[in-house]
């Protein structure tokens, strides 16, 4: 077991860098099934990475969507290796952190490198650290005044300067569903 605060640390940020990348790999599965499909989630017996956003909203979730939800990704795990941490800048990016940190999760505990109540502590702090707000989580008991409609996961939070801006690939009139 691991004792050094500094080695815990250390642990659940390769945990979670890890975990975004087993999310950008699920999602190209996901993808490729959608598209040979021509679906949407709800109409897919099994996922990887789509089947752990909320499900209330799986018949919005296309081919379209979960590439763009790759992006946005891909743009938060770049964002982690960087020395100043940036908050998720939209909804697509809180869920995909929450989702990253799942499997950092489930990693951790199956490499038995610490208990799973250390692993919750350290997790828990992660939390408070790494978000601005729980909105992201209350899109899965549909509770709260958080944005219902998935295509707009993608926007910039409302708070956010110019200098924050959408990648082009996430805008609404982003590329066609082809």
């Amino acid at each position: 077991m691991v004792t050094s605060p500094k080695r815990r640390a250390r642990y659940v940020a390769g945990a979670i860098a890890h975990g975004v990348e087993m999310l950008i790999d699920e999602l190209f599965g996901d993808i490729q099934l959608l598209e040979d499909e021509d679906t949407t989630a709800d109409e897919v017996d099994v996922l990887w990475a789509l089947d752990e956003l909320p499900q209330q909203y799986a018949d919005r979730y296309t081919a379209l969507f979960a590439k763009q939800f790759l992006v946005a990704a891909a743009i938060l795990g770049h964002r982690l290796t960087q020395a100043e941490w940036t908050a998720p800048l939209s909804m697509a990016e809180a869920l995909a952190l929450h989702i990253a940190k799942s499997r950092a999760e489930l990693e951790l505990d199956m490499a038995e490198v610490m208990d799973e109540d250390r692993i919750a502590e350290i997790l828990a702090i992660f939390d408070d650290k790494a978000f601005e707000d729980g909105d992201h989580e209350a899109l899965y008991d549909g509770t709260g005044a958080t944005e219902a409609d998935p295509m707009a996961w993608f926007r910039p939070y409302a708070h956010l300067t110019d200098a924050q801006a959408l990648h082009p690939y996430l805008a609404d009139e982003g590329p066609s569903a082809n």
